[in-house]
């Protein structure tokens, strides 16, 4: 039987550009980098000889238009201040192939309902990763965005923190929670987790009658065993009876002739 239906891995990182960290030295994990790196390790797939870059209007985005949207943005300027944010979607090949994920349809999908949750416009590009065992699907949002009046407004996601016990209160509203499940829906995983638990309960229910029939033929086997012991020791007892008379009628026999 397959694995159960899995849902989607999401991994969320943050950018500086470009940021000095503790030892003094400049990042080298700057928005720049990040762009470029996820865009030409896409090149690893054998169906395309270009960059694979795309965004909500285009599958040919741009690396210097969105670079520059971010350069140019007054209120990223601050060396402080979050450049970009990353979002990792990925799956288990199993559930990849399972599910016939269309990441680019998928992600535009998803972008599109967190512009709708937030209340605003945002600038993003991504690029897949379909090689080895998770393929995925790497999302760079702009850390700004425009709100219906034209307002820039920064972009901030909702991750909730965990308790003294290490758990994360089911009431705190949480990005990442969303997203998988509206991810389900995109994929219709409901579907191929019913599906799933139908095959496991008509596979338990066959094992369940396998063992049932063992059970039946083993007593089934057992009792002809013993009848036909029983039958055996019947066989031996008249079998004994009967040398045994033979015997006496010969002892008697012996008798009457020395008499």
């Amino acid at each position: 039987m397959s694995k159960r239906p899995g849902r989607a891995f999401i991994r969320l990182r943050h950018y500086k550009d470009p940021g000095i960290n503790k030892q003094g030295k400049e990042k080298t994990r700057t928005t720049e980098n990040r762009v470029r790196y996820i865009t030409f390790r896409s090149r690893e797939r054998d169906d395309i000889q270009h960059a694979d870059l795309f965004s909500k209007e285009t599958d040919q985005a741009s690396i210097g238009k969105f670079l520059g949207k971010i350069k140019q943005d007054p209120a990223l300027k601050h060396p402080k201040a979050w450049k970009c944010h990353e979002l990792i979607l990925s799956f288990r090949r199993e559930d990849y192939d399972r599910y016939g994920v269309d990441y680019r349809e998928m992600t535009r999908n998803v972008m599109a309902e967190l512009e709708r949750r937030k209340g605003m416009k945002l600038d993003w590009v991504a690029s897949r990763h379909l090689k080895g065992h998770h393929p995925h699907v790497h999302v760079i949002v702009k850390a700004t965005g425009k709100d219906a009046d034209g307002k820039t407004r920064r972009l901030r996601f909702d991750i909730p923190k965990r308790n003294k016990e290490g758990i994360i209160p089911p009431d705190k509203p949480s990005d990442i929670k969303w997203m998988k499940e509206h991810i389900d829906k995109v994929n219709g995983r409901d579907h191929y987790l019913e599906r799933w638990k139908a095959e496991r309960e008509s596979i338990r229910d066959l094992k369940e009658l396998t063992r049932n029939v063992s059970r039946d033929l083993g007593r089934g086997l057992s009792d002809v065993a013993r009848d036909g012991e029983k039958e055996q020791r019947r066989a031996q007892f008249n079998l004994f009876r009967q040398i045994r008379a033979k015997a006496r009628k010969q002892q008697r026999q012996r008798e009457g002739r020395y008499r």
